[in-house]
């Protein structure tokens, strides 16, 4: 439950949201599974897993869209600006955002 020095490099970064093609799936998968055996936390494993079995890795810097990270007010903002409403977020949502983290779909209405 401490630091441990690795000799090898780890990737990071929120990994809620994750794409890739079907022919990097079965080593992203294989990776996947040697990090949980090894309780690699999920922020490193994912990332990392997915640099060693894609030919090609886009992230936010390299594409228009960027994520939107709420907490607290910010995300309290968020969801009274759509009236907790799925159908309001999905009609109106930000055209310049990849995703918005967290959504607790617990508090949002499907109507």
């Amino acid at each position: 439950f401490g630091k441990i020095n690795l000799e090898y490099p780890l990737i990071t970064g929120y990994s809620d949201f994750t794409v890739l093609d079907k022919e990097s799936m079965p080593k992203f998968v294989k990776y996947c599974g040697v990090f949980a055996a090894g309780n690699l936390f999920v922020e490193s494993a994912i990332p990392t897993a997915m640099v060693m079995s894609c030919k090609n890795v886009k992230t936010e810097s390299n594409i228009d869209k960027k994520g939107v990270v709420l907490w607290r007010k910010d995300r309290d903002d968020f969801e009274e600006k759509y009236n907790n409403s799925l159908k309001d977020l999905f009609s109106n949502f930000p055209s310049s955002a990849l995703f918005v983290h967290p959504v607790k779909l617990s508090v949002w209405k499907n109507d």
